[in-house]
C-alpha cells in the first residue's frame, strides 16, 4: 500500500486513515465502525456537527452543479458562486474532504471560472493546485 501527502506533513505530526466513507454522517460512521470495538477520536468525528453531515452530503452534487454553471456558455457566471466554490473549498479541506477525488473537479472549476472572469491572479494560483493535486491523483 502506498500513500500520497496532499499537503506538507509537519514532522510529529499525527495522521489519519479513514475504515469507512468519509461521505457518511457521523452517526453512519460511528455505527460502522462499532463492529470493529473502537470509537474514533479523528477531527472529523471528534467535532462532527449538522452543518458538517450536511456538507458531507451535499458536496458531490454541489461540486457537479458548479463545474456545469462554469462550462455553459450560456450561463450567467459571477463572483459570488466563485466565492461559494472557494468556502466550499476551504470546508472540505478542513473536514479532510479534500482527498475525495471530486475536490480535483471543483479546483479545476475553480480555475477556470477565475479565468473566465478575468481574475487571472487568482485563476494562476488555482491552476498551481490544480497541477499539485493532479500528480498525486496519477
Amino acid at each position: 500500500m502506498q500513500f500520497y501527502a496532499i499537503r506538507d506533513i509537519k514532522a510529529g505530526e499525527q495522521l489519519f486513515y479513514t475504515y469507512c466513507s468519509a461521505r457518511s454522517s457521523v452517526a453512519d460512521r460511528q455505527t460502522e465502525l462499532a463492529p470493529y470495538g473502537f470509537v474514533c477520536k479523528c477531527p472529523a468525528c471528534v467535532n462532527a456537527t449538522p452543518e458538517t453531515d450536511k456538507l458531507r452530503d451535499s458536496f458531490a452534487s454541489r461540486i457537479v452543479l458548479f463545474k456545469v454553471l462554469v462550462e455553459s456558455p450560456t450561463a450567467n457566471l459571477n463572483l459570488s458562486a466563485v466565492e461559494e466554490a472557494v468556502k466550499l473549498e476551504k470546508n472540505m479541506t478542513k473536514e479532510g474532504l479534500d482527498s475525495e477525488v471530486l475536490f480535483l473537479t471543483l479546483l479545476r472549476a475553480i480555475c477556470l471560472a477565475y479565468e473566465k472572469l478575468g481574475k487571472l491572479e487568482e485563476s494562476e494560483r488555482y491552476g498551481v493546485l490544480v497541477e499539485s493535486f493532479q500528480k498525486i491523483c496519477d
